[in-house]
C-alpha cells in the first residue's frame, strides 16, 4: 500500500537480489566484471543492469554505493537508455 502516494520500499532484499548487488559492489571498482554476470545469474547484461537499477531504487538513498550507482545509470542507459 502507498502511503502519500510513495510506495514503500522493501526492508530486505531477497538472496537473487542481494547476491546482484553484492556482485555489483564488489565489480563496480573494475567496470562491472561484465563477463561473468551470465554465469552467476543467468541473465544477460542488460538483464542485470535493468535488475540492478530496479534493487537501487527500492534502496533508500543512503544506502546506496555512489560507485554502483554510477556504473549502474551508465550501463542501464547504454542497453536501455535513459531511465
Amino acid at each position: 500500500m502507498a502511503i502519500n502516494g510513495r510506495k514503500p520500499r522493501r526492508t530486505q532484499l531477497d538472496k537473487f537480489d542481494a547476491a546482484i548487488l553484492e556482485f555489483a559492489k564488489r565489480w563496480a571498482p573494475f567496470g562491472g566484471g561484465h563477463e561473468f554476470v551470465l554465469a552467476e545469474f543467468g541473465i544477460n547484461i542488460g538483464g542485470f543492469y535493468h535488475r540492478l537499477h530496479w534493487i537501487l531504487q527500492e534502496l533508500e538513498p543512503h544506502e546506496r554505493d555512489p560507485k554502483v550507482v554510477a556504473i549502474t545509470q551508465h550501463n542501464y542507459t547504454a542497453h536501455h537508455g535513459p531511465p
